[in-house]
């Protein structure tokens, strides 16, 4: 009976200080609030990426449309204002800055490294596949390198942060180490 009033308490206390909650009413740190919202920023900027590289022309005219470049260009910079905006959003709260500790550096380190190696396998695949549909004309449009360069970014920046989500839940590992 104590421990259910001692937990009602808390938790009073913890949302009058404004305090994000997890499952379980676990707290919500620093690290996992940052990876939710990089995985959603990104994961919007590249949908939105995919309806404008492929819906107008795809590949083959994309290097020549300096419409659809500037879209591009322009969605890639709305995305990182969005992403440095609750970077810095997520720094300060009423009460307090949100809470960080030892384990969330291990987690977004191990989720880096985890990252990484997505990113180096969609590359090294992306790239065979390409070299194996263009081989016979020896040339590959550049749209697709286009492509490969901000897609690299999009996966990388996802990747970081499901990861992150997928450690800090323990779904992937348990973050140590």
């Amino acid at each position: 009976m104590y421990e259910i009033l001692d937990i009602m308490h808390e938790n009073a206390y913890n949302m009058y200080e404004n305090t994000y909650y997890l499952e379980g009413g676990k707290e919500m740190t620093q690290s996992i609030y940052r990876a939710a919202g990089k995985a959603i920023i990104w994961s919007i900027v590249l949908a939105a990426f995919i309806a404008i590289f492929f819906g107008w022309g795809g590949p083959g005219s994309f290097a020549h449309d300096k419409g659809r470049i500037v879209a591009v260009a322009i969605l890639f910079g709305a995305g990182f204002a969005a992403f440095f905006t609750m970077m810095g959003l997520s720094g300060k709260k009423k009460g307090g800055a949100l809470v960080r500790d030892e384990r969330d550096e291990r987690l977004e380190s191990r989720a880096g490294g985890i990252a990484l190696t997505v990113v180096l396998v969609y590359v090294y695949f992306l790239s065979i596949v390409l070299w194996a549909i263009f081989q016979e004309s020896g040339t590959v449009p550049a749209g697709w390198m286009w492509f490969m360069g901000y897609s690299t970014v999009f996966i990388g920046m996802i990747s970081h942060g499901l990861f992150t989500l997928l450690l800090a839940s323990g779904k992937v590992g348990n973050g140590e180490g």
